[in-house]
């Protein structure tokens, strides 16, 4: 049996608006995957703008300071404390250097070490927390600097319990390196920075441990399992306390 003239024009119509709908179907998908590919690329290209602000940032608020140590190292009083460390004179005269080039330029601490890595004045030498008498040998920044070096390290203050940049760098007469002058950076303000942001930012050392982040659950934990290469380093130079 034949179909009737009336069923033939039916069935077309059917078709063609299935076709029709199909046809609206693939363009609507192909227009939601393009509008999502494109919110993921202006997703990413936002996150790695914040990611480069922030990251200018931080290394601009360190490297103000890497000459620092240079400039305080030519200051006479502290050359004349690491002669005759025993000179109370000379001590004062250092100590309040110290403290003066502390509160002008702003950064945390200023302090002179000895070859034996002994602290011999400090800026806060008047505190409950002096550096002044502490040992800070096993620190990687004045091993640096005691090689001629500029020395720059991220950890834990020993003394105070609190995280920070340190910068250090050699007092020489020739070659002779007679001692090393250190400054300590507060980074808290950075990483409250990224807090009030609300970038899940976070910034790893060598060894993948977290130490600056805008999750505080995070901080002081590794990527990874650590080696125990790495365990070792940190247990020596007392990094993350």
């Amino acid at each position: 049996m034949t179909a009737s003239p009336m069923r033939s024009g039916l069935t077309a119509v059917v078709r063609t608006l299935a076709l029709a709908a199909l046809v609206v179907l693939a363009a609507a998908w192909l227009a939601y995957g393009t509008a999502h590919q494109r919110a993921l690329d202006e997703m990413q290209t936002e996150g790695t703008a914040q990611i480069e602000f922030h990251t200018r940032d931080l290394v601009s608020a360190v490297e103000r300071f890497t000459n620092l140590p240079d400039l305080l190292a030519a200051d006479a009083s502290l050359l004349a404390l690491l002669q005759a460390p025993d000179d109370p004179e000379r001590l004062n005269a250092a100590n309040r250097y110290l403290s003066f080039a502390q509160t002008r330029t702003g950064v945390s601490h200023a302090y002179l070490i000895d070859t034996q890595g002994l602290t011999r004045a400090a800026s806060n030498w008047q505190g409950a927390d002096s550096f002044v008498a502490s040992n800070y040998g096993f620190r990687p920044y004045f091993q640096d600097a005691m090689t001629g070096k500029t020395g720059v390290f991220y950890g834990i203050g020993v003394t105070t319990g609190q995280p920070g940049a340190f910068i250090a760098a050699p007092i020489q007469v020739g070659k002779q390196v007679l001692g090393v002058v250190a400054v300590k950076i507060d980074l808290t303000a950075i990483e409250d920075s990224w807090i009030r942001s609300g970038t899940p930012l976070a910034l790893a050392d060598r060894y993948g441990v977290l130490f600056l982040s805008a999750q505080p659950a995070w901080r002081y934990r590794s990527l990874d399992a650590l080696s125990g290469e790495a365990l070792t380093e940190l247990q020596r130079t007392r990094q993350y306390g």
